[in-house]
């Protein structure tokens, strides 16, 4: 019984730390795990010279499916939204969800020209599966801010902000991409 009750607080221990790092609906880091990778990719990036570039996504009108009662589908469509961008980052690229309804993507040995290229393409698969009205029965859409390094090597914090910022005009502007 000793050597069972072991295995039961190990594994105990190990939902725990996966609790406090992988957001539960969108299977991504947290905000706070994933600045802290993140931040351990920045700086391994900047020691072999290499650029890296931030981009935030935001589902916009999340907000409305959760208010009025269909979180079931508000997670569908944030898994979903999940799930594809898993599919589109390589191994040392971070991915992690900022809040309700942003998601942060730190690309590696990317410059912000070839960003976004990348970041275009991820972004014309999540319009094309979050604008579906038909399947969520809402008006979605998804907006994008990209920042990249250049030569400064900005801190993780101030790539963040920038990117938050020109998510944010994206929005204003009605375009899909700052």
């Amino acid at each position: 019984r000793l050597i069972g009750r072991f295995w039961c607080t190990l594994s105990e221990v190990c939902y725990s730390r996966a609790a406090a790092q992988d957001d539960p609906v969108s299977g991504l880091y947290t905000r706070e795990a994933f600045l802290r990778m993140a931040e351990g990719s920045l700086n391994e990036s900047y020691a072999q010279g290499e650029p890296v570039a931030l981009a935030v996504i935001a589902i916009e009108k999340l907000r409305e499916l959760n208010d009025s009662g269909r979180w079931e589908v508000a997670d569908e469509l944030v898994r979903e939204v999940s799930n594809t961008l898993q599919r589109k980052v390589r191994m040392d690229d971070r991915l992690g969800r900022f809040d309700g309804s942003r998601l942060l993507l730190l690309l590696r040995r990317v410059d912000s020209e070839l960003a976004t290229l990348i970041v275009t393409q991820v972004m014309s698969r999540l319009a094309a599966l979050c604008e579906d009205q038909a399947r969520w029965r809402a008006s979605i859409g998804v907006r994008c801010g990209v920042v990249g390094s250049g030569r400064e090597k900005p801190g993780l914090r101030t790539l963040v902000s920038q990117a938050l910022s020109r998510c944010h005009r994206a929005r204003i502007e009605g375009v899909p991409i700052v």
